[in-house]
C-alpha cells in the first residue's frame, strides 16, 4: 500500500528532478550504519521493507526491493583502503576500451556477490535504480555495465535500469563510454601484434599524460581551492541543490519568464493554472501590455546587446563594451545603481573576484535601495528585490549562490571593512549623481494597473524631510543583508515594506 510520504521513481520519466532526490536520499544513506538505514528507509515510507547488505574490503552498500524497483546504493570513499584504491588511477585496457584500475576492479570483485542477492528477486518487470556519491557513482556506473553485459550474456531476460551519478570522478576513456551506451558492436575485430604493440605504447602515453595533469589539479586544489572544493563535494552540499531543484525550480523559472516581460507558452500558461486548483487567472506580463520603457530601460537593452555581442565576438560590440566600462571607471553614476550592478556582475566580480568587488557592490547597493525609499511603491520594491534581484545580482551572475553565502558567512571582517568603505563612498554620490533618482518608479504594480487603463493613483514620492531617515534605514538593511550567518539570511532581510 502507497504512503503518503513514500518517495518513488519514475521509470517514465528518468530525467525528472524528484527521480534524482528518490536516488540521492539512497546514495546518501549509503554512508548510514544498518539501524540507521533501516529508519531513513521508515522515514521515506518504506517501514515493511528489508535492506539487504554488502560489504568487502573496498566498498559497502545495500540493496533494497520496493514493489517492482530494486535500489542499490554504493557507499563514497570511507576508509583509508578505499582512498587508496582511488589513487589507483591507471586507465587498464579491457575489450571495451580502458577503464579506471581501482573501481573496476572493486565492482568486479564485489559484483558476484550483489548477484546473488538481486539475481533471485528478478521477475518479468523488475527494474533496477543504482546510485552512489563520489566513489559510489563511480562504482554504480561501472556496476550497471557489468550488470547489463551478465544479463544478456545469459539470456536473463530484459531489466530496464538507471544510473544516477552525484560528483563521481572520470572513470573510463571514450571508447569505453561509448560501449557502456550501447554505441559499439559487441565483435570486437582482431588485431595484430603491431597493432597490439602500437595500442600499448599509446596507453601508456595516455596514463603518463594523465598523471601528470592530475598531479597539476591537485596543486590546483590544495593551494587554489582549497577547502571550497571539499565543502562543494560534501553530501550535504549536493542535497541543498537538489532540494531546491525539485521544489523551487520549475516555478521559479516560469514566474521569472513572466517578470521579466517574457510571454510564457500555452504549456507553461497552463502549468501555472493547474498549480492554482483551477483558479481562473489571466497571466500578464509586461511585453503583452506593451508598457513604455523609461529611458534608463532602453539604455540598459542596448547595453545587454552590447554584452552579448562581446561574447559573440562582434568586433563593433567589443568597441563598445570597452567604451562601456571606461565610462563606468570615470563616470560610475552615470548610470543607474540596477545597471551598475549588472556591470558588476557580468566583468567586474568574475574577473577580481567578491573580495575586491565588495565596497562597489555595497556602494550601489544601499545608493538603490535609497532610490527606492523614496521613490517606488512597496510592489515596486518587491519587484527590485526578489525580481530583478538586485542585492543577489552580483552573487548570481559573477557567481554560485553557494560561492556568495560561503564568502559572506566565511569573511565577517571583511564584510564589516567593505561596509564601512561602500557607505563612505556612497555618501559622496548621494545626491550628487547624473543618473535619474526616479528609475524605481518604472516597477510595481501601479505600472500595469495603469497599463491596463486602470484608475491608479501616481507614486507619491517621499517627502523630503524623511529622506535622511530613509538614508539611515537603507544602510541599516543593506547592513543586514550582507552580514549573513545563514544561507536563509541573504533572502530574508529586507524589509520591502516602508
Amino acid at each position: 500500500m502507497t504512503k503518503e510520504n513514500q518517495i518513488k521513481f519514475d521509470f517514465t520519466n528518468p530525467s525528472d528532478p524528484k527521480n534524482a532526490l528518490f536516488c540521492f536520499t539512497f546514495a546518501s544513506m549509503a554512508y548510514k550504519s544498518q539501524p540507521e538505514v533501516k529508519e531513513e528507509l521508515r522515514k521515506i515510507g518504506y517501514d515493511d521493507t528489508k535492506a539487504v547488505f554488502f560489504k568487502s574490503s573496498l566498498t559497502a552498500g545495500f540493496i533494497v526491493e520496493m514493489d517492482d524497483v530494486i535500489a542499490v546504493s554504493f557507499r563514497g570513499s570511507s576508509t583509508w583502503r578505499e582512498w587508496l584504491n582511488n589513487c589507483n588511477m591507471w586507465l587498464r585496457r579491457t575489450e571495451d576500451g580502458r577503464v579506471h584500475s581501482g573501481f573496476w576492479t572493486t565492482v568486479e570483485r564485489i559484483s558476484p556477490s550483489i548477484f546473488e542477492i538481486i539475481l533471485p528477486h528478478l521477475r518479468p518487470g523488475t527494474k533496477l535504480v543504482i546510485t552512489g556519491h563520489s566513489r559510489g557513482g563511480a562504482l554504480a556506473a561501472f556496476f550497471l555495465f557489468i550488470f547489463n553485459r551478465h544479463v544478456s550474456c545469459n539470456k536473463l531476460g530484459d531489466y530496464p535500469a538507471v544510473v544516477h551519478m552525484f560528483g563521481s570522478p572520470r572513470i573510463c576513456d571514450g571508447e569505453f563510454a561509448a560501449s557502456m551506451n550501447g554505441e559499439t558492436s559487441t565483435e570486437k575485430p582482431s588485431k595484430t601484434s603491431f597493432q597490439k604493440f602500437w595500442q600499448s605504447m599509446h596507453d601508456f602515453s595516455v596514463n603518463v599524460y594523465s598523471f601528470i595533469a592530475m598531479f597539476i589539479w591537485l596543486l590546483h586544489f590544495v593551494f587554489v581551492r582549497r577547502m571550497k572544493g571539499i565543502d562543494d563535494h560534501r553530501v550535504s552540499s549536493y542535497e541543498k541543490s537538489i532540494l531546491e531543484l525539485v521544489v523551487w525550480t520549475p516555478y521559479v523559472r516560469r514566474m521569472q519568464a513572466m517578470v521579466d516581460g517574457k510571454n510564457l507558452s500555452s504549456d507553461e500558461e497552463a502549468t501555472i493554472r493547474s498549480k492554482l486548483n483551477g483558479t481562473e487567472v489571466t497571466i500578464i506580463t509586461k511585453e503583452k501590455l506593451q508598457v513604455d520603457l523609461q529611458p534608463w530601460q532602453q539604455r540598459r537593452l542596448e547595453t545587454m546587446k552590447t554584452v552579448q555581442g562581446f561574447i559573440d565576438g562582434d568586433q563593433s560590440a567589443g568597441k563598445g563594451f570597452d567604451a562601456l566600462l571606461t565610462e563606468f571607471e570615470t563616470r560610475p553614476f552615470s548610470r543607474t545603481p540596477l545597471e551598475n550592478m549588472e556591470i558588476l556582475s557580468a566583468f567586474y566580480v568574475p574577473r577580481d573576484g567578491f573580495d575586491k568587488c565588495m565596497s562597489a557592490v555595497i556602494m550601489n547597493a544601499v545608493l538603490g535601495w535609497y532610490d527606492a525609499l523614496r521613490f517606488a511603491s512597496a510592489s515596486g520594491r518587491a519587484e527590485i528585490v526578489h525580481n530583478e534581484r538586485f542585492f543577489k545580482m552580483a552573487f548570481t551572475l559573477g557567481g554560485t549562490d553557494s560561492e556568495a553565502v560561503n564568502f559572506l558567512r566565511n569573511n565577517p571582517d571583511k564584510i564589516a571593512e567593505s561596509l564601512v568603505q561602500g557607505f563612505l563612498f556612497a555618501e559622496k554620490f548621494r545626491e550628487t549623481s547624473d543618473y535619474d533618482r526616479h528609475w524605481p518608479s518604472a516597477y510595481g504594480l501601479e505600472v500595469i494597473i495603469s497599463a491596463l487603463n486602470g484608475s491608479c493613483k501616481e507614486i507619491p514620492a517621499l517627502p523630503k524631510d524623511q529622506w535622511d531617515n530613509a538614508w539611515e534605514e537603507a544602510k541599516q538593511q543593506i547592513s543586514a543583508y550582507y552580514q549573513v550567518t545563514t544561507p536563509s539570511t541573504i533572502e530574508n532581510s529586507i524589509d520591502v515594506s516602508h
